[in-house]
């Protein structure tokens, strides 16, 4: 086989494998994190709950689609992360345990705040 042949190849499958990442790491790919929304003031923990998916919203960030039809932006307790996977977004405990992710059906406990917002209790990670 020439040797030209080969360099030539090599090269296009190196250009292929970069072109692949860019557009990955463009889409969001590859775990990036997501800012979240954070509880800035002292709060009591509301025993409420609901049925709904955690979506993202262009402009509010991750909020709870309540399946009664409201949008509840979401606030989260100090030390809680998120990140994407693929499409969606996972929020992760400050262990680094699931808690949720988008497009999921999820029961959050909690409550609305005076401003509309769900401010978040503690809970337990999906998968213990």
């Amino acid at each position: 086989m020439d040797r030209r042949y080969i360099l030539r190849s090599g090269l296009a499958l190196t250009l292929a494998l970069v072109f692949v990442l860019a557009i990955s790491l463009a889409a969001g790919g590859f775990g990036s994190s997501v800012t979240l929304n954070y509880i800035t003031s002292p709060y009591t923990c509301y025993l409420s709950a609901f049925n709904g998916e955690l979506v993202m919203d262009p402009t509010a960030g991750l909020v709870f689609a309540v399946d009664d039809g409201r949008r509840l932006p979401a606030l989260w307790p100090k030390g809680w992360t998120a990140h994407r996977v693929g499409s969606e977004i996972e929020v992760l405990y400050p262990g680094g345990h699931v808690f949720a992710r988008t497009d999921t059906p999820i029961s959050p406990e909690g409550g609305v705040d005076s401003a509309g917002n769900w401010d978040m209790c503690g809970f337990e990670p999906i998968g213990g």
